[in-house]
């Protein structure tokens, strides 16, 4: 999706059997970029974890990194990815990691 957000968005108004103008797609485009979903309040969960930051006198990250594939890695032990690994296998649907 982030390597081509313009055929995703094709593929989806094809399927809603909706059709966009150029100037439509490029306002998607850039509406629907990680780095303006990151700052639009009404989806990057900030408001909620404000609150809670408070109520637990406590800093955070954000609820929307970096965006970037595999960064994780530089944010969590091993031990900790480990963990996530484990508990993916454990709770997704089997026809999932397939």
């Amino acid at each position: 999706m982030k390597k081509d957000l313009l055929k995703v968005i094709q593929k989806v108004s094809e399927f809603l059997n909706k059709n966009y103008t150029t100037e439509q797609l490029q306002r998607l485009i850039s509406h629907l970029s990680f780095e303006n979903m990151k700052n639009n309040p009404s989806v990057n969960m900030e408001g909620f974890l404000n609150i809670r930051r408070k109520a637990f006198n406590k800093e955070g990250s954000p609820f929307m990194r970096s965006g970037t594939t595999g960064s994780f890695k530089k944010e969590m032990s091993s031990d900790m990815v480990k963990k996530f690994d484990k508990w993916i296998v454990k709770n997704s649907p089997d026809d999932f990691l397939k």
